[in-house]
């Protein structure tokens, strides 16, 4: 990563630049306005990564990108499905939870096997989760099915074989018993528990969404259909569980005993860790 001062233009007078070489400039008064972010696509360009850069003042979430990528607070986490292992607990004839990879996609699949009460869950612990922080996380997933089944997933998200209950969490949830026909946003406040409805339709394709929680105001749901829905009830406060940091999960349903798969193919967290459990 490289600092320079002046205008954004100064810009086209850097050399031995490698691709994707990261560079942060200070405009004052320049095309860019104060911080710009900048990365060399390798060729002839420099590509902006400040998403609409302003002023940023450093006061709370005034500029996405530019919290995204530079944490103030050393206590970050950053979990990623394919990089890090998972604990995981399974139940039925055939139930498993595995990395895979089918010459297409690399993922972690859960399976439920052939009985009615068959499930496969996974989560990762670590030191709990300070909810009065802002919150990014991305999942990518895939269903197999769309009957006689029910999944859930998030920070925080109880095991998809346990009761329902009202820690503070936030994800993904569908349940075919309740007769939804899409995917519902779920939030525990610690005290409380509900599911919003998405207006996304479940499907067997490739689904994706990008969760923002801003402490004390609201959910962002950021759909990969381009839906964008706020959930403001019941959000999560105080910490996770330590061994509940993010979790995935499906279990036969309704009667069902044919096999159901959940393919998660990338589950991004980014938070910050509980204060009194880490070295200062």
């Amino acid at each position: 990563m490289t600092i320079i001062g002046g205008l954004s233009s100064y810009l086209a007078g850097l050399t031995g630049l490698l691709k994707g070489q990261v560079v942060i400039s200070y405009d004052t008064g320049g095309v860019f306005s104060q911080w710009n972010l900048s990365a060399w696509d390798g060729v002839s360009a420099w590509k902006n990564l400040s998403n609409a850069p302003h002023y940023h003042t450093g006061g709370a979430s005034d500029n996405t990108a530019l919290n995204e990528i530079f944490e103030r607070n050393t206590k970050l986490y950053f979990y990623n499905e394919m990089l890090q292992d998972y604990i995981s607990t399974v139940s039925g004839t055939g139930a498993t939870y595995s990395l895979q990879d089918d010459g297409t996609n690399v993922y972690r699949r859960h399976q439920t096997g052939t009985t009615t009460s068959g499930f496969s869950t996974a989560y990762r612990g670590g030191i709990k989760i300070d909810f009065a922080n802002r919150i990014t996380w991305a999942i990518a997933w895939k269903l197999s099915a769309l009957n006689n089944e029910a999944f859930i997933f998030g920070p925080g998200g109880e095991a998809i074989n346990v009761a329902a209950n009202n820690n503070s969490k936030f994800g993904l949830e569908w349940c075919d018993a309740q007769a939804f026909a899409r995917y519902y946003m779920m939030s525990g406040s610690g005290t409380a528990r509900s599911l919003s409805d998405s207006t996304v339709a479940t499907s067997t394709a490739i689904d994706g969404v990008k969760v923002i929680f801003q402490p004390a105001d609201k959910l962002i749901y950021l759909f990969d259909t381009g839906v964008s829905v706020n959930k403001t009830t019941n959000l999560p406060t105080g910490n996770s569980l330590y061994n509940n940091i993010l979790r995935t999960g499906i279990k036969n349903n309704n009667g069902g005993s044919a096999n159901r798969e959940l393919w998660i193919l990338g589950n991004r967290l980014n938070g910050i860790a509980q204060g009194a459990e880490w070295p200062a």
